[in-house]
């Protein structure tokens, strides 16, 4: 019998480009031909790799340098989602042991060029935390004589009754307000967050339509706290005192060094709602603890705007839209009304973003390019009030009319949000007939049996399916609270008391132009 002979070991030079390549000597018992062949070509292919891989480097490096076309977040210190431990403690305690405002670190901000404001001559001050107010180098609410003329005071038990029987309010509007409340409550975790799959968490939670956005506990729970703020609900009064301490005690425990609450999913409308819901808490309570908190979510909006196009998007640095516009913007003039720094640059810089959007003069707005969309004009007509344009503006005027015609939408939630505080207001005849036909249907739309009781679900366009009914629920609660959630623009003169130097500035630009045409004139002359 033949005995097998044994292959001959594997060795061998293989001649590349810059060199030669040198084959091991393996040896092995039994190997098919098949095996050792494709062995062999593996080995060139390796080879060849690796004598072009400087080349590929250098094409990879000019490559990520030329392609900028989105901003990047990478700079961004991001939470990740996180399960906190359940905690039992009363929400005073929870507050209690926050650190205190003299306790905490200065903010390390992130030192990217994105972050930094249009304006050389405005430098963030760099807060003590142990003072009693933040200083405020320039101080846009410093008007206000105190928190209790800024625009929040209609929340306060004896003006609330008051504006919602002036304003058009109802008993049934308040009873709806009352049981969406009752829903919420139920529906907040053991470790004081909300998520927009409302079914996560410990008790009974059988309502339908959760939400699908489950990693963006931040905007969940600030958007659940909203409403509980709008009826003059705080961690130190009212009857949801635990509610709201766990809430806002969560935030704070959730805030990033560099003050953001940006998250992956809801990214800056994530930052925007909590900035809201903790500027509110701050200048409704003037607790110690919430200075920081505040002061740095206002910072990283100032740092977070499109230094040119004078916007915000999902990223901070990106090309501003008109919806994550109006949160942020909201948010900062929620913190000017609490006697924080807002740098008058960041405000002309907005403004700046919705002249760039805008038609007919300013009276209807696009997302991110001049349009007429429904919800983004209603947006950008409230968000010109806060900046100060006057009741007597004809394009906004034009806008009001506009919105009128339209009338309150059956299911569009969010266009129905902005709209309603425009009305609201703008006031008088037009706001009458907006509230006699919106108030009623939210009312009736509200569910009253079973475990959804108290809450609502449309089939918004815009939010239902990613937020669900806690969104749903949150926001038609806001708008039940219209009639007192901010003292009406034209009434207080709110706007002119929380940005009065961008009217300055639009005076001076003003003249400006006009001075230009004089001298065009001259000059053609």
């Amino acid at each position: 019998m033949t005995t097998p002979t044994r292959p001959a070991p594997i060795s061998g030079t293989v001649a590349v480009a810059g060199g030669t390549f040198h084959l091991p000597r393996i040896r092995f018992k039994a190997i098919p031909a098949w095996f050792v062949s494709l062995a062999f070509h593996v080995a060139i292919v390796v080879a060849l790799a690796l004598a072009t891989i400087p080349d590929l480097g250098q094409k990879l490096a000019i490559v990520t340098l030329v392609d900028r076309s989105e901003a990047i977040d990478n700079q961004l210190e991001v939470l990740q989602p996180l399960e906190t431990p359940p905690l039992d403690k009363p929400a005073a305690e929870m507050m209690a042991s926050l650190p205190k405002s003299s306790d905490r670190e200065t903010p390390s901000l992130p030192l990217v060029d994105v972050f930094k404001t249009q304006s050389t001559s405005f430098e963030p001050t760099k807060i003590n935390f142990a003072e009693s107010v933040a200083p405020s180098a320039v101080n846009l609410a410093a008007s206000i004589e105190s928190i209790g003329s800024s625009s929040l005071r209609g929340r306060s038990t004896g003006l609330r009754g008051e504006m919602l029987a002036e304003a058009g309010g109802s008993k049934d509007s308040e009873a709806a307000v009352k049981m969406a409340l009752i829903w919420l409550a139920k529906h907040q975790r053991r470790d004081g967050s909300w998520n927009f799959d409302h079914t996560r968490g410990a008790g009974r939670r059988l309502s339908p339509n959760p939400g699908t956005m489950t990693d963006s506990q931040n905007a969940a729970t600030a958007m659940a706290l909203l409403p509980f703020l709008g009826s003059g609900q705080t961690h130190t009064e009212g009857i949801y005192q635990e509610v709201v301490g766990k809430g806002l005690a969560y935030l704070v425990r959730r805030q990033q060094r560099d003050g953001s609450w940006w998250e992956r999913e809801a990214r800056m409308y994530s930052h925007g709602l909590a900035a809201i819901c903790v500027c509110e808490a701050y200048a409704m309570t003037q607790d110690k603890a919430l200075i920081a908190p505040t002061q740095n979510a206002i910072l990283y909006i100032v740092r977070a705007q499109d230094r040119l196009g004078g916007g915000w998007r999902y990223s901070p640095g990106q090309g501003g839209d008109t919806s994550v516009l109006g949160w942020n913007l909201m948010a900062l003039k929620s913190g000017a009304m609490a006697g924080m720094n807002i740098p008058p640059v960041t405000i002309i810089g907005a403004s700046r973003f919705l002249d760039s959007v805008s038609r007919e003069g300013g009276a209807t707005y696009g997302y991110d390019q001049p349009g007429s969309g429904d919800a983004v004009t209603a947006i950008g007509l409230l968000s010109r009030m806060y900046l100060g344009w006057p009741r007597e503006q004809p394009q906004l005027a034009r806008g009001v009319l506009l919105l009128a015609q339209q009338g309150p939408s059956k299911d569009h939630l969010y266009f129905n949000y902005y709209a309603t505080q425009v009305m609201r207001h703008y006031g008088g005849e037009l706001w009458t007939e907006w509230n006699d036909k919106l108030r009623p249907q939210i009312v009736a739309a509200q569910d009253r049996k079973g475990d959804a009781t108290g809450s609502w679900f449309y089939k918004d366009r815009h939010g239902a399916k990613p937020g669900g009914r806690l969104y749903c629920t949150s926001m038609a609660t806001m708008i039940l609270e219209v009639y007192y959630r901010h003292m009406p623009i034209y009434r207080n003169k709110a706007a002119d008391d929380a940005f009065p130097l961008l009217g300055e500035e639009m005076k001076k630009d003003d003249k400006q132009k006009k001075d230009d045409k004089k001298d065009e004139k001259k000059d053609v002359g």
